[in-house]
């Protein structure tokens, strides 16, 4: 009721503030409105125009459209105060006037908050174009632009720009003239008439051509201009109707273009002037190619460059590089003779140089030949050239014909192995009868002939008489050398035969060979079977090598059968090119590799069981045996030791390395007691995957003793298996309660004794009867578990009578207490609660703090988990609150209240809706390991509020900042200031931008780059070296100043370094001490603060004293010294008329005035420093001093007379 009457009342109160009249937004909220007009004396589309407002910064902080019936506007700035752009955005082109205000809003005075109109006039249209040139979109900038009215009166102007736009603004309606000019090029068209109405205007395309820009250049010859010189211009892009001002190619007829693979088309030509001066007027822009041209008589010039390339973009080339004239070409030739043929590409040396190579047909050229004598050297592989000297003019440009001397004869030399001495090729001149030879290298030989007839042939003399003398084929050859070289001789080495024969037990293995080892390496060949037996093979081997060599069988799958011998040696020799050897079979080779040492039996199939297998002991790992007869063999291993088959096969027809892995070895478990008819098992449990066996008794016991009986287990297990043995029984009890047992592959050691005895149950139930609750039982020795029955019955044991110590039960949900002097236990029920949160689509929200309190004091949370549920036991009967939290879900209601009665089981439930979302990455180390205890943060970009949520690096470097809004742009980066580590510098990247949606952003990476740990501090003393020895820097804390970190003292260097602190951020402080007394010098020690922030600091101290001065003391004496010192000084200026009696009274009288004022001053002053003893120092005269001239003799005492 009361609820309903307070509405109304609200209701009422809003009416009547609403009728009695509100102040405008623009007066009393935060909120001024700036607004006005933009206005036209023309026709404009005004709802193409807008208005926007800046920050003073240039940001936008608002943007509106004018009003399409009169342009007004209005923009709102809500912080009613600062600094803010008005400015006005139409389409490109119109201009207004201003083009933008600048506002300083106070609320008060400003033209806004006076509600004054800001507004924008119309300065005008815009007309737009492009200069261009003729074939292209684009033109040249600095074309002058010129726009008249129509009395001729110039309005505006502007120069066209890079690629020729041009734009002139601020025109009213009308009509213009508007011209283009330039200095150094014409338009086809150079003044249009414009019309400027209601709109830009835009000049259409080719209203503005340039149909070419000038290409000029210089041509000389030794610093002198030429003329006559022609110059071809080529292109492959342009057309002869792109080109003007020169003179075209004369066609031939049905010719339509003259044309160069090379450049392209011929456009025209000129020719250069008096001056070297060449011109082509009028080039349309396109890529180009200038080719001169220049010849007198029968010789043709050199010109450089041989060609020119260049664009003409958009205004007129300048070729800067000068084309010089360099000479005349010459000719020559090469030929194989006097009248033969012309060799091709070889290499021409003028005056040492190489210049140029032959063409096909032997001839070659020199470019840029001046007059005079010239050096011509001819090289071509396997040719042999002299040299020429001759003289080449421009009339004699020709030079005589090079004529090779000699050709190469070259050819190869064949052997089975490299040769290890020399070998020469002899060649004889069938005419002449001169011999020439050369060594035969690597096999290869050449050397140079003359044309001719020759006899060639290998000589071969090994200076070792051992050595076997190599017979060559062709013993001789006969050769005919004319016009070309002989590159391909060849002479083969005269070889040997070796053959045999192979006799095996059954049948020769289909892939059985022969190798043979010679000088040059091994050969194989398979052996051939024997068309009539097939017990018996041949091989063959060709091209062998003379000399001694190795020949044995090779069986292709690792020594397959036993030979009567595996190789044999034979001899090649000149009369005896042809050896035959013989090689017969024993048996079949058995390879046997056991993992452990065993003892196998073998027997080959088909065998009576009369017959009794063969065994053999395999020590080691391999064992090789020879088996007499082909066949399948079955092979049993026999040892304590279980391999991988209980037995093997080995089939001489399908030979391998038979492999035995033993996989288990045996393990002996006993078990010890004192009664023969004992019933119990064993559970044998393996670490390796956790699998267990049950063993129990079979059979008899062995007795040991009258009174001790043993059971034996024999299991087999695998190597370094971990074993656990539990026993267990219903009467016996065991010692140990468990063992373990490391298996090992030596069965000896593989052996655990177990002792057993007899024990008893402990049995109990519980009331009301309660099932699966945990029933612990406590002994001295071992704690033994069981659950109760679903009559609440339960049964532990057994257990040694006297070694029980304690029962109990438990389970969750109920109280339990033991019956005193029973094994039973009475129950009482509690209540529970179970709470489960789902979100909006009903899946499990896990991570929720759920919180229970009650009146009565009970409070208690927790988190629900990945099923998105928790349960709370152990209630009492009675009120409670639950209430569930979690950062990124809302949940309505937000608490629920619950009574509980005795025992009961209440469930609440939650649906959540996601509010907000997460962002997660790690943060790691450049080499990868996590960063701990960063502080990350992401704060909300525009256009969203300012937010800010931030989270910490775990262990493992990962971290979840939670509580981002959706649709918010968020910077994730560490906290500024709050880096949680001061040995890490910077983060990369500093931050990123993620744009939060309806999911989390996951994998966000940055990493982190450490820097020093540790605040290292040098200083430098500035004082004098009289006080350095007595000062000393310590380092005080700042939060203890009573407590020197470190201290250093000083001798003669004033430098100091002090050991590094953690770079902690802590404040410390450094104070210069010095020994001095304070009573003597004044001076104050120095405080410098300092802040182990960065990594190195360098302070310099200054220290400076001063000694304090004595202040005067008025005594009797001291009234006598100032006439004295008058008495004193007349004596001394008139001693030469004063008698010695007299200077000795007054030495006297001083003395004892010195003297009494020295001896008040001690008693006085008794601990005064040294400083103020009367005994002048050696530095300072007394006044007997001055009067005596001593002590430093200065004055001298002279002998008076008295008068």
């Amino acid at each position: 009721m009361h609820s309903q009457l307070d509405r109304v009342s609200a209701f009422v109160a809003v009416l009547a503030y609403i009728v009695s009249g509100y102040p405008s937004a623009a007066q009393d909220s935060d909120t001024v409105i700036c607004g006005g007009f933009v206005q036209s004396e023309y026709s404009l589309d005004y709802s193409k125009i807008e208005v926007h407002l800046l920050d003073k910064h240039g940001n936008l902080k608002y943007q509106t459209g004018c009003s399409a019936n009169n342009g007004n506007y209005e923009v709102p700035i809500f912080d009613k105060r600062g600094d803010f752009i008005l400015t006005v955005h139409a389409p490109s082109g119109i201009s207004f006037e201003p083009d933008q205000l600048m506002l300083h809003v106070d609320g008060k005075n400003d033209p806004c908050s006076k509600q004054e109109n800001l507004n924008f006039r119309f300065a005008g249209f815009s007309c737009s174009g492009r200069i261009q040139s003729a074939g292209s979109a684009e033109g040249p900038a600095g074309v002058a632009i010129k726009l008249s009215d129509s009395k001729g009166k110039e309005v505006a102007s502007t120069m066209s720009e890079g690629g020729g736009r041009f734009q002139i603004k601020r025109l009213l309606p009308g009509t213009y003239t508007l011209e283009a000019t330039h200095s150094q090029f014409q338009l086809v068209q150079p003044k249009l008439s414009v019309v400027v109405a209601q709109e830009n205007v835009e000049l259409p395309d080719q209203s503005l051509v340039v149909n070419g820009y000038s290409l000029t250049g210089n041509v000389k010859s030794s610093g002198e201009p030429i003329s006559g010189v022609s110059f071809l211009l080529y292109s492959k892009t342009a057309k002869p109707s792109d080109v003007r001002g020169c003179e075209k190619p004369e066609l031939k007829e049905n010719q339509a273009e003259v044309g160069n693979l090379q450049y392209g088309t011929l456009l025209c030509s000129v020719k250069s002037d008096s001056a070297g001066k060449f011109t082509f007027r009028s080039l349309a822009s396109s890529r180009y190619t200038l080719v001169p041209e220049y010849a007198g008589g029968s010789t043709k010039y050199d010109i450089e460059p041989a060609f020119h390339e260049f664009t003409v973009n958009h205004e007129p080339v300048e070729i800067a590089k000068l084309f010089e004239v360099k000479g005349f070409t010459a000719y020559g030739s090469v030929l194989t003779s006097k009248n033969g043929q012309g060799i091709a590409s070889a290499d021409v040396y003028i005056n040492n140089t190489l210049t140029t190579k032959t063409d096909k047909k032997g001839q070659f050229q020199l470019d840029k030949t001046i007059t005079g004598w010239y050096k011509v050297e001819i090289q071509k592989e396997y040719y042999d050239f002299p040299t020429v000297y001759t003289k080449i003019t421009p009339t004699e440009a020709v030079i005589p014909p090079v004529v090779a001397r000699s050709m190469m004869v070259c050819g190869s030399v064949t052997t089975l192995r490299p040769l290890n001495r020399m070998v020469s090729f002899d060649a004889v001149d069938v005419k002449t009868g001169m011999s020439r030879d050369t060594v035969v290298r690597d096999g290869k030989f050449c050397i140079l002939l003359e044309a001719g007839e020759h006899k060639v042939s290998i000589f071969d003399a090994p200076q070792n008489s051992k050595e076997q003398k190599l017979v060559f084929s062709p013993a001789e050859k006969l050769i005919q050398l004319k016009d070309f070289p002989i590159t391909d001789l060849v002479f083969e080495q005269v070889l040997g035969t070796v053959s045999g024969q192979i006799r095996c037990i059954n049948v020769c293995p289909k892939d059985l060979r022969v190798s043979i080892l010679t000088g040059s390496g091994e050969n194989f060949v398979k052996v051939e079977e024997s068309l009539e037996n097939k017990a018996v093979g041949f091989f063959k081997f060709s091209n062998v090598d003379l000399g001694m060599h190795v020949i044995k069988i090779v069986d292709s799958q690792s020594k397959r059968s036993c030979w009567d011998m595996v190789q044999k040696t034979i001899e090649l020799t000149v009369t005896k090119p042809s050896v035959t050897v013989g090689f017969i079979q024993t048996g079949y080779v058995f390879e046997i590799w056991s993992s452990h040492d065993t003892m196998i039996s073998y027997k080959l199939a088909g065998e009576g069981k009369s017959e009794s297998p063969e065994t053999a002991t395999i020590k080691g790992k391999f064992t090789e045996l020879c088996l007499p007869k082909p066949g399948q063999y079955t092979i049993e291993p026999r040892s304590c030791h279980k391999f991988e088959q209980d037995s093997y096969t080995f089939d001489t027809e399908n030979p391998g390395k038979l492999s035995m892995q033993a996989v288990a070895h045996s393990t002996n478990i006993s078990v010890n007691t004192d009664d023969d008819k004992m019933s119990f098992k064993l559970r044998i449990k393996k670490s390796s995957d956790g699998s267990s066996s049950i063993l129990s008794p079979s059979g008899s016991p062995r007795q040991i003793t009258p009174e001790l009986f043993q059971y034996n287990f024999l299991e087999y297990f695998a190597a370094n298996e971990d074993l656990t043995v539990y026993p267990s029984s219903e009467t016996l009890l065991f010692k140990p309660i468990q063992a373990e047992l490391s298996v090992t592959d030596n069965c000896e050691k593989n052996t655990l004794v177990l002792e057993a005895f007899k024990g008893v149950l402990i049995t109990g139930s519980l009331v009301p009867p309660v099932a699966d609750a945990d029933v612990t039982v406590t002994t001295e020795d071992d704690v033994l578990r069981g659950k109760t029955d679903s009559s609440g019955n339960y049964s532990v044991g057994p257990v040694a009578r006297s070694s029980l110590k304690d029962i109990a039960v438990e389970k969750r949900g109920y109280q339990i207490h033991r019956v005193k002097g029973t094994n039973n236990f009475k129950t009482v029920k509690l209540s529970e609660i179970r709470i489960q949160t789902l979100d909006a689509n009903g899946a499990a929200i896990p991570g929720v703090l759920v919180s229970i309190s009650s009146t009565a004091g009970v409070r208690t949370s927790n988190l629900t988990d990945a099923s998105g549920t928790i349960s709370f036991v152990s209630f009492a009967p009675g009120d409670y609150v639950v209430r569930p939290m979690v950062k990124e879900y809302k949940f309505e209601p937000s608490s629920k209240s619950i009574t509980l009665t005795q025992g009961q089981t209440a469930e609440v439930s939650w649906n959540g809706i996601r509010i907000a979302y997460s962002a997660l990455g790690k943060v790691s180390s450049l080499g990868g390991d996590p960063e701990v205890g960063l502080v990350m943060e992401a704060v909300s970009k525009p256009p969203c509020p300012q937010m800010q949520e931030e989270c910490v690096t775990g262990n493992d470097g990962h971290f979840r900042i939670s509580g981002l809004k959706a649709g918010c742009d968020y910077e994730v980066r560490t906290k500024s200031g709050e880096l949680g580590r001061f040995d890490i510098q910077w983060i990369s990247p500093a931050n990123r931008t993620i744009k939060m949606g309806t999911d989390n952003v996951v994998g966000l990476s940055f990493l982190a780059f450490r820097g020093f740990n540790e605040a290292e501090f040098t200083g430098r003393i500035e004082t004098t070296k009289e006080f350095l020895p007595t000062l000393k820097v310590c380092l005080y804390r700042a939060d203890r100043p009573d407590e020197a970190q470190q201290c250093v003292s000083f001798t003669v260097n004033p430098m100091f370094y002090l050991n590094a602190v953690p770079l902690d951020n802590r404040a410390y402080f450094l104070r210069l001490e010095s020994t001095l007394s304070k009573k003597d010098f004044i001076y104050s020690p120095s405080d410098v603060p300092i802040t182990a922030n960065v990594t190195f600091r360098h302070i310099v101290l200054p220290f400076s004293a001063s000694r304090r001065q004595l202040e005067p003391e008025i005594t009797p004496g001291t009234m006598w010294v100032l006439p004295l010192i008058f008495v004193a000084a007349a004596l001394y200026f008139k001693r030469d008329t004063v008698s010695p009696t007299v200077l000795d009274i007054v030495q006297q009288l001083s003395g004892k005035i010195a003297g009494r004022n020295a001896g008040g001053k001690d008693r006085r002053k008794a601990a005064s420093s040294t400083s103020t003893a009367t005994t002048p120092s050696s530095n300072e005269a007394s006044f007997d001093d001055y009067l005596s001239g001593g002590p430093t003799g200065g004055v001298k005492k002279r002998k008076t007379v008295a008068k």
